[in-house]
């Protein structure tokens, strides 16, 4: 009996983290639709109604990049009133528009735009998808769900490869604009994180999420975890992004004791204790870019074509992402197994 509650509980939290990973696979398609246009739109034997040429190309794998930077700028900025989840909701009508208009697209001003919309809309939609991660989930699976994340980007750019082998890429969107779709009817159904809702005086709404999200159990036996949110709630007023870290033993510690060691001062950042660390993350997260990994997949099928690949160009590059989502699983395995560092 004890097993059934305890994987309940469990299951709930996957269940609520997946839903929010169908969101993340319609940016990951999104990505990877633009090495489907590329190839489709600079074929000067085509007969497209729109052409690219060599400067406009460059432009198109560079838009939903930087598009995505300056949206996540504002991420945090509509997580807060909006919610989590509603957030979510929200971005997803973008998404569908972006897809609907890459079908409709007579110009290359119109995929331009398009372009511009969907990055900016994946970049929006990074704060609230995170931070519904770390609320809705316990300490112990928090990082193994969190990690899913990454994987659903990798599918989601292997989809669009896939989807575009098979169809032309105007029908490839309509078929990608499915996804949000499902992806809003069953947010729907997901409960907002009890910590915004206590952020926001709703405290019985609160305790129904928690109820959810522990199990579909009842709200008297989540009572005591939900008295320490509550707790930690009030003690920040402006909402709790995180409920709870780990530390390297594996211990969970609160919040507000969490907040109070680490909260740095200006000497602290010139300290070598942090600047040598700091330093050689940088450089990894810089590194990990300048290799080419993101330009390649976006330039995939062009590549094979030029290297004249003894194998079709298109499902040549849906071997190489799928790769990727194999690289993404064992990652998975590994961050678990031999701990981040």
């Amino acid at each position: 009996m004890e097993n059934k509650v305890e994987n309940m509980r469990v299951f709930s939290q996957v269940v609520a983290v997946m839903v929010k990973n169908l969101l993340m696979l319609s940016i990951g398609m999104s990505v990877g639709y633009v090495g489907i246009i590329i190839p489709a739109l600079t074929d000067p034997n085509s007969k497209e109604s729109i052409y690219m040429d060599e400067a406009q190309t460059s432009w198109t794998s560079a838009i939903i990049p930087l598009a995505s930077l300056i949206g996540s700028a504002f991420s945090g900025s509509i997580t807060e009133p909006l919610g989590r989840r509603g957030s979510m909701i929200i971005l997803t009508v973008p998404c569908v528009i972006s897809w609907i208009s890459y079908y409709l697209a007579e110009e290359s001003w119109q995929i331009f735009a398009t372009l511009i919309l969907h990055g900016f809309t994946n970049g929006l939609v990074k704060a609230p998808v995170l931070i519904y991660v770390a609320e809705v989930t316990e300490p112990r699976l928090r990082g193994l769900l969190a990690s899913t994340t990454l994987l659903s980007t990798s599918i989601g750019i292997f989809l669009a490869f896939l989807i575009g082998s098979l169809l032309h890429w105007r029908i490839a969107a309509l078929v990608s604009c499915t996804v949000p779709l499902i992806s809003v009817c069953l947010l729907s159904r997901l409960p907002e994180t009890p910590y915004w809702l206590l952020a926001q005086n709703k405290p019985e709404e609160a305790r129904r999420s928690l109820a959810w999200l522990r199990g579909w159990t009842s709200e008297v036996k989540v009572e005591q975890e939900f008295q320490q949110i509550q707790k930690n709630v009030q003690m920040h007023p402006a909402g709790v992004d995180n409920p709870a870290f780990e530390d390297d033993s594996g211990r969970v510690i609160p919040l507000t004791k969490f907040i109070n060691a680490a909260r740095p001062t200006v000497k602290d950042l010139a300290k070598r204790s942090f600047l040598r660390p700091f330093s050689l993350m940088a450089f990894l997260f810089i590194w990990s870019n300048f290799i080419g990994v993101g330009t390649t997949q976006i330039y995939s099928v062009v590549i094979f074509s030029t290297f004249k690949a003894p194998v079709n160009k298109y499902y040549a590059s849906v071997l190489m992402s799928s790769a990727r989502v194999l690289a993404s699983i064992l990652c998975i395995f590994i961050v678990r197994l031999y701990g981040k560092r």
